[in-house]
Parts: C-alpha cells; sequence; structure tokens
C-alpha cells in the first residue's frame, strides 16, 4: 500500500483517494484550503444532504468529486476544544480500519 503525505494535496498526489478529518465546529459547513470553491460546494451540499455532522468516530464517503479525486472519505473528529490524544487515536484507528475494509491501495491523507 501507498500513502502519501502532502501540504498541498491536489495538485501533488498522484493517488485519486483522498482521506481527511474534519471538526465538527459547523456541522453545515466543510472547508478545505486545496479545494476549489466548485468541489466545496460539492461537498458542502452532499454533507448537508446525508447529515453529517463530523461527531468523532463518524465517516462519510464521496465519489467522483472531481478530476483529481474519484474517492473522498471524511472523518469526523468531534469537537476542536474536546479533541485529544484519545480522540486523535480513535480517529486515526478508524482511517485504519477504512484503508483496510475498503481495500484501498494507494491514498493521500491530509490530517490538518
Amino acid at each position: 500500500m501507498q500513502v502519501n503525505f502532502s501540504n498541498n494535496i491536489l495538485s501533488k498526489s498522484t493517488s485519486k483517494c483522498l482521506i481527511t478529518a474534519s471538526f465538527s465546529k459547523n456541522k453545515s459547513s466543510f472547508s478545505h484550503k486545496n479545494f476549489s470553491s466548485a468541489e466545496l460546494k460539492k461537498v458542502n451540499d452532499y454533507l448537508k444532504r446525508y447529515k453529517f455532522n463530523s461527531e468523532i468516530g463518524k465517516l462519510t464517503h464521496m465519489t467522483d468529486l472531481s478530476k483529481n479525486i474519484d474517492d473522498l472519505f471524511i472523518f469526523g473528529k468531534g469537537e476542536q476544544k474536546k479533541y485529544n490524544e484519545r480522540g486523535f487515536l480513535r480517529v486515526v484507528d478508524s482511517i485504519c480500519n477504512c484503508i483496510k475494509d475498503n481495500k484501498i491501495s494507494e491514498c493521500t491523507i491530509d490530517f490538518d
């Protein structure tokens, strides 16, 4: 399995699978520094439609986000002020299980 770590995932990665995590600071809004406004709108519309609220341990999966991303997995990190080492380990464990369960052979993990 190949895992890429990058601070500009969309321009440097060859992987079509992105795994990221989001705090529940705003239940209906997802932001990412490397997404275009059209991509962000598509993600936020999806999250709103399926009522994803970024609770710790929650997962959502989008397909065909853009020409650069075929699969987008977003994990909830819960509330930022309550986030601690235990929460971090829960998210990492969830990510590892997702990679294993979905038989992902190459992905980029963006864990801001």
